[in-house]
């Protein structure tokens, strides 16, 4: 085998082994077993071996640990540079297969202290292997390293590419190079050397007429002085679509967050304002959502008495485009139609006796872009009624004693627990009104149909009444079964007043048995006939009806008078004033005494009651 690889060897020109021999390198053929064909003068004075005492020995007989390394790679027939074996501290190899046979290969040992010379007497990180060199020049961010007496030892392709030269014209050339060439505007490797710091700076590019962002950084050596230094750089131009690409996804998430925000701020107003356990009410509030969200201007709220309506206002505003503008609240059935008017649209100075000097903006001022929320609006005099229609028609009134047109900006939520439809069919309310009012409707179902929330609401309104008032009261499953039996005429308000009252009343830290008295007491109350405002629902179809629509409609309303008289006289008798009526007839106390002024009955407590 040897004298075939020897006479393979000597089919080569006669002058090959001098050849060889004159390569400034250390060089040893192998074949493919691993043994050594040759080995020149050099090769063997690095490693202090007689050529002739070990041609034709396994390269592993030679380095016992680094042979079987050369031996793998020569089995590979692959080229391997900058490795390094245990034999050889102060060398590095490169293996090439010869690719004409394919059965020899060829090693080079560098001398790392020829290296040095080379680069500025200062040990270089030495050629990188193939698969580290495809990483370095795999790196987006241009990367170059200097020594300490600032020659480039290493540049990847990326840093080349940044400052518009090639590798081979930058590497192992000083940085001072970058400069004479007039090839960017500083060198902060110079910088860091000096003041062993490191430097991040904006250099402009002349050969490309562009910037980038260079940072350099010292690497220290045993002794505290800088070895080497690595520059990072990076187009700004990249930095800028990284920027604008974090602005944009930074937008998006805030529009998550925001979307994310508003579902746990609903929740939290449903948990700690509006109850939607039940499936009825949680549509309502969704309705409400939507309306708001898309800017509706005018929005009519139904419902019983006590069943949240002001609340529900309250929530649409702040589920609105403006829940920072002002929310205005006023309740139609609390002023006769004079000052019900001057509060509603203002005056100006003279307009009548008694008028504020100067003038009074209205309501419809004071909510300026914000909400107006007009409470009981089944009670609006007539002719109040024809003003609020041409302000929903056209947004615009007058003050009081004024001729200035004035825009009406705020949106408007009309409530009432009246039926409408009936009052306009008895022609004490307009059709026209109903019918722009009724475009966009809220109806807030009874307490009654939403067994689900009395319990929420019982059990958040026992945690408000026990820390406003330090108690420690409880309810037990067996009361809050009979809550949801029970009726509840007064709804959500009748409900919060019987937990309070058992809060404060109750002897006993479980108001279970205390608020099963107070459902049989009312239970077994005599049964009072509802004011007509109390909407006419049918049960099983909850749809409104007109009773006796063949009546003529002034006897149906003397009809409807007699009854309301009768029923407040009633009430009179059994209570002691006029809250006490109100909760009796299960409706709201401004009613109680507005009704009363109507039908001019004084008050409970005076003995002087007019017929």
């Amino acid at each position: 085998m040897i004298i075939e690889e020897k006479s393979a060897v000597s089919s080569f020109d006669v002058d090959i082994h001098e050849l060889i021999n004159s390569f400034p390198t250390g060089t040893i053929i192998l074949n493919y077993d691993g043994q050594i064909v040759h080995l020149n003068r050099q090769a063997s004075s690095l490693i202090s071996f007689n050529p002739q005492n070990f041609v034709g020995r396994n390269i592993q007989q030679v380095f016992p640990v680094g042979g079987k390394q050369i031996l793998d790679v020569v089995n590979s027939n692959r080229q391997a540079a900058g490795m390094a074996i245990p034999e050889l501290s102060n060398c590095f190899l490169q293996l090439n297969p010869i690719s004409n046979t394919k059965r020899l290969s060829l090693i080079l040992i560098f001398d790392s202290r020829l290296w040095m010379r080379f680069f500025g007497n200062y040990t270089t990180v030495g050629p990188l292997s193939p698969i580290l060199s495809k990483f370095f020049d795999a790196s987006a961010d241009g990367i170059s390293i200097t020594n300490k007496n600032g020659y480039v030892l290493l540049v990847n392709k990326a840093a080349a590419d940044n400052f518009g030269i090639s590798k081979n014209e930058i590497q192992g050339r000083h940085v001072t190079y970058l400069l004479q060439k007039n090839i960017c505007s500083d060198i902060l490797t110079l910088d860091v050397l000096r003041t062993k710091k490191s430097i991040t700076k904006l250099v402009t590019n002349y050969k490309t007429s562009s910037q980038v962002l260079a940072t350099a950084t010292p690497i220290f050596g045993l002794d505290g002085e800088v070895e080497m230094v690595v520059l990072n750089v990076r187009d700004v131009n990249n930095v800028d679509k990284l920027d604008s690409n974090y602005h944009h996804q930074h937008s998006v998430i805030i529009e998550k967050f925001k979307e994310e925000i508003q579902a746990l701020n609903t929740q939290e107003t449903l948990q700690k304002e509006m109850i939607a356990e039940s499936p009825a009410m949680a549509a309502v509030l969704g309705t409400a959502v939507r309306l708001a969200h898309h800017g509706v201007s005018h929005v009519l709220i139904t419902g019983e008495t006590g069943t949240g309506k002001s609340l529900l206002a309250k929530y649409f505003h702040k589920k609105s485009k403006i829940p920072e503008k002002p929310f205005v609240h006023i309740n139609c059935a609390a002023l006769p139609e004079s000052l019900l008017e001057a509060e509603l649209f203002g005056y100006e100075k003279g307009a009548f006796t008694g008028a504020v000097q100067g003038g009074k903006a209205g309501l419809f001022e004071v909510a300026a872009d914000g909400t107006l929320f007009l409470d009981e609006i089944g009670e609006l005099p007539l002719s109040m009624q024809a003003k609020l229609l041409t302000i929903l028609d056209t947004s615009e009134y007058r003050r009081i004693g004024g001729t200035k047109i004035k825009k009406a900006e705020c949106t408007i939520i009309a409530a009432t627990n009246q039926n409408l439809d009936l009052l306009a069919h008895s022609r004490a309310f307009r059709h026209d009104l109903l019918f722009r009012l009724q475009a966009f409707s809220l109806h807030i179902p009874p307490l009654r149909h939403r067994p689900e929330d009395i319990v929420r609401i019982s059990q958040c309104t026992l945690d408000v009444y026990n820390e406003k008032y330090h108690q420690n009261k409880s309810l037990d499953q067996t009361s809050l079964e009979a809550l949801k039996a029970y009726h509840f005429p007064g709804n959500i308000r009748e409900l919060v007043n019987m937990i309070h009252q058992a809060v404060l009343l109750s002897d006993k830290k479980n108001i279970g048995h205390f608020l099963v008295s107070m459902i049989n007491l009312s239970i077994n109350k005599p049964t009072a006939i509802p004011i007509i405002e109390t909407e006419l629902v049918t049960e099983e179809q909850g749809q409104s009806f007109e009773p006796f629509p063949e009546l003529d409609a002034k006897l149906y309303q003397s009809a409807r008078n007699d009854v309301e008289k009768k029923i407040l006289l009633d009430a009179m008798a059994k209570n002691r004033n006029t809250r006490e009526m109100a909760n009796y007839l299960g409706i709201s106390h401004s009613t109680v005494c507005r009704k009363l002024r109507k039908y001019n009955i004084t008050p409970p407590g005076d003995k002087r009651t007019k017929v």
